[in-house]
């Protein structure tokens, strides 16, 4: 009997948590959004990937361990990066596209010694906050223009 009690308060109290944490999950308005996608490639220019995707599962939707394989292989290119691409000067938020109030992109570069890499952040608006859908990143400068 014991055993289903603590059983069903563990139950009780996940429901809970989980309610709570959803919650905290999405942001209000494109300021949020905005600082969140600076805070990112901050971590990134500081070479500190931990407190980077820390950030990312923060807000992530969908199974944690899409996010935990998506951060392995990510530290893993970064190091190849830096080894062919040299050393991080900067960054520059480039471009931010609305569409038609639901989703949100912004487009950001990394800049290093010998070539940039593109990081592009969608937000999707189901209902009342910005919900992080996808993230990405390329080193394709050609398609930073329009073609």
């Amino acid at each position: 009997m014991k055993i289903k009690v603590i059983f069903t308060l563990m139950v009780i109290l996940l429901a809970f948590t989980t309610v709570s944490l959803a919650k905290d999950i999405g942001f209000k308005d494109e300021t949020e959004v905005r600082e969140y996608c600076d805070t990112f490639v901050e971590y990134l220019i500081k070479e500190d990937t931990q407190n980077a995707f820390d950030l990312i599962e923060s807000q992530w939707l969908f199974v944690p361990s899409e996010i935990q394989a998506i951060e392995l292989q990510t530290v893993k290119q970064l190091e190849l990066v830096k080894e062919r691409f040299g050393e991080i000067l900067g960054y520059k938020m480039l471009k931010k596209e609305l569409v038609d109030e639901m989703f949100l992109k912004y487009t950001y570069v990394i800049k290093y010694e010998n070539h940039i890499l593109r990081w592009i952040f969608i937000f999707y608006k189901p209902k009342e906050s910005w919900l992080l859908n996808t993230f990405r990143f390329d080193d394709s400068i050609s398609k930073l223009f329009d073609e």
